[in-house]
């Protein structure tokens, strides 16, 4: 089971359809909402002057979505690194941050726990004043589904460690052991992603990105989004797409600036009785691959 467990551990002392039993859900659930955090607040923009139609329709994979799909959900935890997290890559090297990926069924409790408070503490009200609502217990279900893809950001330790030591962690894939410093092993920001179909196109979906606001600001969000990039190149997907509230307006700022704008499936403005517009309380957001 620890030998499954699929983490690896990888750090920087110098400075974060058809599948075997159940299939990915092909239209997830639309309160997805993926939040940055590495945000400054001149990365403001208004929601309803967002560019509609900014990326042009991917083109369909050679490959049926499905079978793309299926193969890499269908990757042992082992083998999902060794595709995806090569050790040698610098990609996976951030300041003094630890980054360890973990499928959703290696999260401990206490892991889990925290992903769950770090949403509660940055997002709850953005989903109390959205149609969506905050619901709790859906939101862990979320959270749970089958497939998902944690990153987990932790702070390095203060003491440098020696070479063989930072190999020995790179190449970890046991469960993440608690760090001797205490504190340093909260999770100070997370990831969550899953690779899926999507209205047809095989595309990795960013659930969630938190960070706790002390480690905002300094590249880490935009670092954990370079990540998926590579990521959904590597696999070869058609898009790489998030949820986002368009009350959010940093957020949206935050996500146009590395590239993303409205998906072609957002959901539209909906002219209400007297000619009324009433915009979505939520914008579906894709950048291309490749």
């Amino acid at each position: 089971m620890e030998r499954l467990a699929g983490s690896r551990s990888i750090s920087s002392s110098s400075t974060s359809v058809r599948l075997p039993h159940t299939r990915a859900p092909t239209r997830l659930p639309a309160q997805r909402v993926a939040f940055p955090s590495a945000l400054h607040s001149s990365y403001e923009v208004d929601a309803a002057e967002m560019p509609i139609g900014l990326f042009k329709r991917p083109r369909r994979p050679k490959t049926k979505p499905e079978e793309l799909i299926d193969t890499i959900n269908a990757l042992s935890p082992s083998a999902f690194l060794d595709r995806f997290f090569p050790p040698s890559s610098p990609l996976f090297q951030y300041r003094d941050y630890n980054i360890t990926l973990k499928p959703v069924t290696a999260l401990s409790e206490d892991e889990f726990t925290a992903c769950f408070k770090l949403i509660e503490s940055t997002s709850a009200a953005d989903y109390k004043t959205s149609s969506r609502g905050w619901h709790p217990k859906d939101k862990q279900r979320e959270m749970r589904e089958d497939h998902m893809q944690y990153l987990l950001v932790r702070k390095a330790p203060t003491s440098r460690v020696d070479s063989a030591n930072e190999v020995a962690n790179v190449l970890d894939t046991s469960s993440s052991k608690p760090l001797e410093n205490g504190a340093e092993d909260d999770i100070v920001a997370f990831l969550a992603y899953m690779f899926t179909i999507e209205d047809e196109y095989p595309v990795v979906y960013i659930y969630e990105i938190h960070l706790v606001e002390a480690h905002r600001g300094g590249g880490l969000g935009k670092h954990l989004m370079r990540i998926v990039d590579y990521c959904a190149s590597e696999g070869a997907v058609e898009k790489v797409m998030l949820t986002c509230f368009r009350c959010n307006t940093a957020a949206m700022a935050f996500y146009t600036k590395l590239g993303f704008g409205e998906d072609e499936f957002s959901p539209p403005a909906k002219r209400l009785r007297g000619g009324k517009i009433k915009m979505p309380s939520y914008m579906i957001m894709s950048k291309s691959v490749g």
